[in-house]
């Protein structure tokens, strides 16, 4: 009867330790090209990168993501989604 407790203990802390196969976490970077830095313009690349980034996720059986950031180069707008 002593080894009860300690296969319990032992299960518990495999269950724990174990990463559910349903867990994933990927990092999509997309850019999108800009024409001029006008406020206008930078909305509307903002807004594509986001539908792309979406678009990707869903592609690979992502339901939900998360932005972490979004820069601007020169000549495109950088996100960096986290699902």
């Amino acid at each position: 009867m002593k080894r009860w407790p300690s296969l319990v203990a032992a299960w518990l802390l495999a269950v724990t330790l174990v990463t559910p196969a349903w867990v994933r976490t990927v990092r999509i970077e997309i850019t999108v090209p800009l024409a001029d830095h006008s406020e206008e313009t930078l909305n509307r690349a903002m807004k594509q990168a986001v539908e792309k980034s979406v678009q990707g996720a869903t592609a690979i059986g992502l339901s939900w993501i998360r932005i972490d950031g979004a820069g601007c180069c020169t000549t495109q707008v950088r996100r960096q989604p986290a699902p």
